[in-house]
């Protein structure tokens, strides 16, 4: 895979929840630690072709992703979660949007701009609130 903002990969969503373990995906503020109380953030969990293709996911995400291996009785698939700090919900749902509006699939320019839509990178006053969306997590 190259390094094109276009390049895609199949991300399903399956699950919303929290999870305290994972980087927040905007700053990469480091989840809780053990012996630390434990932080709930909000996260997605999404299935992907295979193993690789999860590796290929969490480097889009610079490492502030999870990938977990689903291999058993011949299966090759895995699952990514990502998560963020709770101020940044609207970025991750504005991922989850943008995954699901494009057939399931995530690129490196939908991280990026989701990133963004949170004050990294460009005027957030020109995407659109995404404060709730089907994705948020109960």
């Amino acid at each position: 895979m190259n390094s094109s903002k276009d390049e895609s990969e199949s991300f399903e969503v399956i699950q919303t929840g929290k999870k305290g373990y994972l980087p927040c995906f905007v700053t990469n503020e480091p989840g809780s630690k053990s012996g630390t109380a434990m932080k709930l953030r909000p996260i997605i969990t999404a299935i992907v072709e295979n193993i690789a293709a999860g590796d290929r996911v969490v480097k889009m995400f610079s490492n502030r992703a999870s990938s977990d291996d689903l291999v058993g009785n011949h299966v090759n698939i895995a699952t990514v979660t990502v998560g963020v700090e709770p101020e940044h919900i609207a970025a991750l749902n504005m991922l989850c949007d943008m995954v699901k509006k494009g057939g399931n699939s995530i690129t490196q320019g939908m991280i990026e701009e989701a990133q963004a839509s949170v004050g990294f990178g460009i005027d957030k006053d020109k995407i659109p609130d995404h404060a709730q969306s089907e994705c948020t997590p109960d």
